[in-house]
């Protein structure tokens, strides 16, 4: 990106304050968002003296290990960056090593150290009570959902929120590097009652699930469906999976 790109990318914000900076690329089969990220990070090196961390990869891509040996950035999260960041900040307060952080790839004028490795764990009910969740609604011409439960706050408008119940991929395809055999998730009933949880409290039946494939155990996929029908709410959600694993009783 132009350096007058990316400052219109930005906003003009004013990072001058800050004292860590995390840029989350998300990784699939898509590429491009790794090259967005790096450039904003060389961007960003000119206007703050804040520590740079990029984020976003269940791998270490070759142009994120050539931010680390540039200096572009201080380090690299692979994996899941929300426990990492925290972690992150919690040892650099201490003045604890970070060498040793799980998740963490960095570079000492030598050569770029790879991370120790850092298993995947059960997503958590995540609270979006902080959020602004109007600003992700999006109002149509008609009534969004007819078939809500009237007895439920009322629906103005349609927000799909985002979810998911497992980590990581049990795949090993060639075209993606998000399979390297870890995988976490949560029991399919429990999974199901964070949904119906959710629901309740945002006033919404739509859900966005965010996995590279919901269906690589078609057993559990199976019970999470049949638990979602349980809870009796009319649910509406959209996922990713492999057609290898669908069949007429999961698509009905």
């Amino acid at each position: 990106l132009a350096s007058s790109g990316t400052a219109a990318l930005l906003g003009g914000r004013d990072f001058s304050g800050a004292s860590h900076l995390l840029l989350s690329s998300p990784r699939g089969m898509d590429f491009s968002p790794l090259g967005t990220a790096a450039c904003l990070a060389r961007y960003l090196r000119r206007l703050t003296r804040a520590r740079l961390l990029l984020g976003g990869c269940w791998e270490l891509p070759e142009i994120f290990s050539r931010a680390l040996s540039s200096r572009a950035v201080d380090g690299v999260c692979v994996g899941p960056g929300e426990s990492f960041l925290l972690q992150y900040l919690e040892r650099e307060r201490q003045g604890r090593d970070l060498a040793d952080l799980p998740g963490l790839a960095w570079y000492d004028e030598v050569r770029v150290h790879l991370p120790l490795p850092s298993p995947p764990s059960p997503p958590r009910l995540p609270d979006f009570s902080g959020l602004p969740l109007h600003h992700y609604a999006w109002t149509p011409s008609e009534k969004p959902c007819p078939e809500w439960n009237p007895a439920s706050p009322p629906v103005s408008h349609l927000l799909v929120l985002p979810y998911r119940f497992q980590l990581g991929c049990r795949g090993n395809c060639a075209f993606c590097a998000c399979g390297d055999g870890e995988h976490a998730a949560l029991p399919p009933a429990t999974a199901a009652s964070h949904v119906a949880a959710l629901a309740s409290a945002c006033g919404t039946p739509c859900f966005r699930f965010a996995h590279n494939a919901i269906n690589q155990s078609r057993e559990e996929t199976a019970a999470f469906c049949r638990a979602l029908i349980a809870t009796g709410l009319p649910l509406r959600w959209l996922d990713c999976g492999r057609f290898s694993g669908l069949d007429e009783e999961l698509l009905g």
